[in-house]
Order: structure tokens, then C-alpha cells, then sequence
């Protein structure tokens, strides 16, 4: 086996650290947008997802797949508290974006629903 470059190890601890984000099961916000982003760094592959991927020295279709791959399985699976945090977040992006108080209201009593 060749030796690791440290730059090479270094893109590897991120692509490891979206793995354990998106392999969590708690139900705080915080790791929960966590997760999300890492589940969605993975499937959507934009381009700093597989510029990182070759620096690790990793197919980024190979590392996709293996994400996708744990989905099917339900390794990786969204909990009812997971699913309502990430419907928060989508709201409140929404109430965000809106400009008039009508559509705020519409949208803050969503929020409040959840």
C-alpha cells in the first residue's frame, strides 16, 4: 500500500465526517442540518463534493453509490423528528424569502403546525 500523503488524509477526514453526519440518529437541529447537508452533498455531488473526492484519492460515483447503497439498506434513514426538522428549516427558509406579512403568516402557522 502507498503511503498517504497528509493532504490526501486531509480530504479523507471530510468525506469521513459527512459519512458520520449522515450516519447519525440524534434528534437535535444542529446535527440534524447536519446530516441533511451531508446526505445531500452525497447525492447531489456538486462539484466541491467530487474535487474532494479525487483528492482523497476516491471515485466520487463510487462513494455516491455506497451512500445510496446504505439508503436502500436503511442505514441511513430519517427519524419523524429528523423529517420535521428538516420541513422547519424548508419553512423557514420560505418565511425568509417572502416579502409580504399575508405570505409570513401563511407560512408561520405551518411552523407552528410542525
Amino acid at each position: 500500500k502507498k503511503k498517504q500523503l497528509p493532504e490526501e488524509r486531509l480530504f479523507q477526514s471530510i468525506i469521513l465526517q459527512a459519512f458520520e453526519d449522515v450516519l447519525s440518529n440524534s434528534n437535535t437541529k444542529l446535527e440534524t442540518y447536519f446530516k441533511i447537508d451531508a446526505y445531500e452533498w452525497f447525492t447531489k455531488k456538486p462539484e466541491d463534493f467530487q474535487n474532494i473526492c479525487w483528492l482523497a484519492g476516491l471515485d466520487p460515483e463510487v462513494v455516491s453509490d455506497q451512500v445510496n447503497s446504505l439508503k436502500k439498506r436503511k442505514v441511513i434513514k430519517f427519524n419523524d423528528v429528523q423529517r420535521r426538522w428538516n420541513e422547519y428549516r424548508s419553512l423557514y427558509r420560505d418565511y425568509r424569502a417572502v416579502k409580504t406579512a399575508g405570505e409570513r403568516k401563511e407560512i408561520m402557522i405551518k411552523i407552528l403546525r410542525l
